[in-house]
């Protein structure tokens, strides 16, 4: 057996470089660790899980060469960097098959890595056995509503719509009323005709009122997962006027409950399914402000926040269609302030929307400039433009304006008062040849302005030498002056 002194440090290096973002060295640290043949399965699957998510998420690349190529009218043997893109997409694929069949074959009981084993097998093209490994998932956890839909789904992909509809049937007597399901059972043909058009969890019509929060919020989060579940799918895959039925429905919900996430977020997708993409995008944005810690209290489940994130993706980069499957591109925080931000100009809340907009860019400026000083004797001492300022400890808040050390107040801002230039030429004109008198009145005042604010007992020099000096001589001075009043 393996000693575990030289790979279990490896594996929980390798965790953490996984954890941290640390792509590159997360991966030859799970290859470290797999080289030393550990006898648990954690290690495989998650060294199989990163390389699956790793060709998941290059997997877009191959088309931005495919659309470089076709504007450069080059040829696939043309292009060698797209060659070796597509190598390192496909040998990833490969490790990652490798390691989740290793890590399958130390623990076959583990549901978690017959799934994972699965959706890398998918990304293979292989579907028969990503539905072996998939319907092994969903045995060995018969309570995961995750591995059953993931059953169906592959039945989908293969084709097979009325084995696909046998399954959704069955997952429905389990799941009563469970959206993702029914909208997955419309689409594979299996719809009731005896059922309502647009029914909530309990089959009734989704566009009455309720005087039961609970159940309202009950309602929107089923009709959130329906229009989700449905706008992964082309319009053609659904029965005519389906789709604007759930337009319908949810437009009428998110008008009777305006302060529900949820509600816009199903009119969200039901718009996107539809191919109204300005609508979609206002309705997500409206969603994402509500899904805001400041926003209004909607408490959203996990499926709804999964699919509040797949909004926030498509409102930052509407070219991207909802994804069944994969991992949820991250957030750019600052872009979706600014995609809040549009979205409260639209309603007219110029405010907010200029307060998200200073949020967004907030991390562009400095605002506060850190102010740095050392202690010397009784005084702080301050480097600021070139000058060396001594001011008293007791002193706690100050600005530098102009070379002088005020009083950090409300009314300070005066200190820095300019005259309009308009009123400079008036008076400029009134004096006639005494203009020349006016710019040296006004230093005066600016002085006098900035003499009223100003901290007394500050001490200024050109180095830090003179100033240190400086403070060592009043401080003699006044150890002096007690002793000369005493005697």
């Amino acid at each position: 057996m393996p000693d575990t002194a030289e790979w279990l440090p490896l594996w929980q290096s390798a965790a953490r470089a996984r954890a941290e973002g640390r792509v590159s060295q997360a991966l030859q640290l799970y290859a470290a660790t797999i080289a030393a043949d550990p006898p648990s399965s954690q290690p495989f699957v998650e060294a199989g899980a990163l390389a699956a998510e790793l060709s998941s998420n290059l997997a877009g690349v191959d088309e931005l060469y495919a659309e470089h190529c076709e504007h450069m009218r080059l040829g696939d043997d043309d292009c060698p960097a797209r060659a070796l893109h597509r190598r390192f997409v496909e040998e990833n694929q490969v490790s990652a098959v490798l390691h989740l069949l290793r890590g399958v074959d130390i623990s076959p009981d583990a549901a978690g890595a017959h799934r994972a084993l699965a959706e890398a097998l998918e990304r293979m093209g292989n579907l028969d056995l990503a539905l072996v490994h998939c319907r092994h998932a969903a045995r060995l956890e018969p309570e995961s509503h995750d591995h059953a839909v993931a059953v169906g789904r592959l039945l989908e992909a293969q084709g097979r719509l009325d084995r696909a509809v046998i399954h959704y049937r069955a997952l429905a007597a389990r799941w009563p009323g469970d959206p993702e399901i029914r909208a997955r059972l419309i689409r594979a043909g299996g719809r009731d005709d005896s059922e309502p058009a647009m029914g909530s969890p309990d089959g009734a019509s989704l566009q009455g009122s309720s005087a039961d929060r609970g159940a309202d919020s009950q309602g929107t989060d089923y009709l959130a997962i329906l229009a989700r579940t449905a706008a992964a799918f082309p319009p053609q895959d659904y029965p005519d006027g389906w789709r604007r039925e759930l337009v319908t429905a949810a437009t009428r919900m998110a008008e009777e409950f305006p302060d529900d996430g949820a509600a816009h977020l199903a009119k969200g997708y039901a718009l996107l399914g539809i191919g109204e993409l300005a609508q979609a995008r206002d309705c997500f944005a409206t969603a994402s402000l509500f899904g805001e810690p400041s926003g209004p209290a909607t408490s959203l489940s996990g499926r709804v926040q999964s699919a509040l994130a797949d909004a926030r993706c498509w409102l930052l980069d509407p070219t991207t269609w909802p994804q069944q499957t994969g991992p949820v591109a991250p957030i750019e925080e600052s872009s979706l302030k600014l995609a809040h931000a549009r979205a409260l100009r639209h309603a007219g809340d110029m405010r907010g929307a200029l307060r998200l907009c200073d949020a967004a860019v907030a991390n562009y400026f400095v605002r506060h400039t850190p102010l740095s000083y050392e202690r010397y004797k009784q005084y702080k001492i301050v480097a600021h433009v070139g000058r060396y300022y001594a001011i008293p400890d007791h002193v706690r808040e100050f600005k530098i304006i102009d070379g002088v050390v005020c009083r950090q107040s409300s009314i300070e801002q005066y200190a820095r008062f300019r005259i309009a230039r308009r009123v400079v030429d008036m008076i400029r004109s009134f004096m006639g040849h005494r203009g020349a008198m006016l710019r040296p009145l006004l230093r005066s005042l600016r002085r006098l302005r900035l003499w009223l604010y100003a901290v007394p007992g500050v001490k200024v020099a050109s180095s830090m030498d003179a100033l240190l000096a400086d403070i060592d001589r009043s401080s003699d001075r006044t150890a002096v002056e007690p002793l000369a009043r005493e005697g």
